[in-house]
């Protein structure tokens, strides 16, 4: 009897085939390549999206950034479609943005406050129409950006603000500086 047992487990602890062996590897090799593959993917789409994030909340602080110093100023004293001129809050000085359909300056200098690869393709100044009833000192400023990258973002902004402004002024400036 002992000898039955013994035959009847011995089919159990048999090896494994060439061809089970290939099957086994190559369902190995299926399974590696679409992990790696999905990896990839997610990897590039989240580096994509952070790239876009990073660049999307930079031109947005760099946008509210300018307006927020035309706003703070104690004057703007000169404004057109591509230039605005005004009492610097921090300093008392004039600061000036220029675009000259290339780069947008400060002061005659590239914004130092944008990372090298975003520039700035559109800037436009205007002043919103008010009516005679409620025409104050105050005027309302949009101001029109665009910023482009080299990896092909583009961020485009609107901004309104309030900005203390005379007419008068602005001429005086108008003849002295330019």
């Amino acid at each position: 009897m002992m000898n039955r047992v013994h035959e009847h487990r011995r089919p159990f602890c048999r090896g494994v085939t060439l061809l089970e062996l290939m099957v086994a590897i190559a369902v190995s090799g299926l399974i590696v390549t679409i992990v790696y593959t999905s990896w990839a993917f997610i990897s590039r789409h989240t580096a994509s999206n952070k790239k876009q994030t990073q660049f999307r909340v930079e031109t947005e602080n760099a946008a509210r950034r300018i307006l927020s110093q035309i706003r703070r100023s104690s004057r703007v004293l000169y404004f057109d479609e591509t230039s605005v001129a005004f009492i610097t809050p921090s300093s008392g000085d004039t600061g000036r943005y220029v675009y000259d359909g290339e780069t947008l300056l400060y002061n005659g200098d590239s914004l130092s406050f944008l990372s090298a690869d975003i520039f700035v393709t559109d800037f436009l100044v205007e002043k919103e129409e008010e009516d005679d009833l409620t025409a104050t000192s105050d005027i309302l400023l949009k101001v029109y950006f665009r910023f482009e990258d080299n990896r092909g973002n583009e961020s485009i902004f609107e901004l309104q603000t309030m900005a203390h402004y005379s007419q008068e002024v602005a001429d005086e400036f108008n003849m002295g500086f330019w």
